[in-house]
Formats: C-alpha cells, sequence, structure tokens
C-alpha cells in the first residue's frame, strides 16, 4: 500500500506557476507526479530535478529545478504527510519573503 502525498500551494505560488513557459509548467506537472505517488524521496533518484537541501534562512526547505533558471522551493510535513509549496523562484532568487 503506498501513501498519497497531499501538496498545498499558496495562491501567490499558483500566480507564479500560472506564469511560466509551457515547458517548465510541464516539468512541474511531472514533478507533481513524482511526488504524489512516490513521496519527495523519489526525487532524489532523477537527476533533472536536482533535489537539494537548503541552507541559512530557508534551512528546513528543500528546492527542485524545474528548468535552468527556475526552483521550486518546499517543505515537507512528515506526521500529515503533506508537500508545502512555497515558492518559485527564478535565477536563483532565495531570499525569503
Amino acid at each position: 500500500m503506498s501513501i498519497m502525498w497531499r501538496i498545498i500551494t499558496s495562491k501567490r505560488v499558483e500566480k507564479k506557476l500560472r506564469k511560466l513557459p509551457p515547458q517548465t509548467k510541464r516539468k512541474y506537472q511531472v514533478w507533481l507526479e513524482i511526488v504524489e505517488t512516490g513521496g519527495p524521496q523519489n526525487l532524489r533518484n532523477i537527476p533533472g530535478f536536482n533535489d537539494e537541501a537548503l541552507q541559512g534562512a530557508l534551512k528546513g526547505s528543500r528546492s527542485s529545478r524545474l528548468d535552468l533558471s527556475t526552483r521550486l522551493i518546499y517543505t515537507v510535513h512528515q506526521n500529515i504527510v503533506t508537500v508545502n509549496i512555497e515558492d518559485v523562484t527564478a535565477q536563483h532568487d532565495y531570499r525569503k519573503k
């Protein structure tokens, strides 16, 4: 039996996602499918996403690459099996908002 992960996205992030180019939107849909079915730990097995832990002000969060200049920043809450998408950044802008 596999656990389905719940993805939570804020309205601010949804607005940013709508403005992404079509190929980046497709990669985001693939990211969603991977995380919903197998959890974020499966992202580490796929080289194209470059999933990694963040440091500094965003310690505890993770980032995944959607394309060369776009990152998806998210946190994982194990006790309720959810992934909270915090932001979509361009050009490695990791400043906390």
